[in-house]
């Protein structure tokens, strides 16, 4: 890296990188995974939370 370059920031969290996304990623995202939407999150730490359940998980893993 040269002295420049800025490293960059690696979310903390899930929450944290659904914050960090636009609105065409999140809407990627969503329609990716239909499961994460219903019914619909208050925000978006509890749709991280939902992403991160094993239910969740498995279900994008079997898609």
């Amino acid at each position: 890296m040269s002295s420049d370059e800025k490293p960059v920031a690696v979310p903390r969290s899930l929450a944290e990188d659904l914050r960090a996304r636009d609105d065409a990623s999140l809407t990627a995202l969503l329609r990716s995974r239909p499961d994460l939407i219903t019914p619909v999150p208050a925000d978006l730490t509890q749709l991280a939370t939902r992403a991160g359940t094993r239910a969740s998980v498995v279900r994008a893993l079997e898609r």
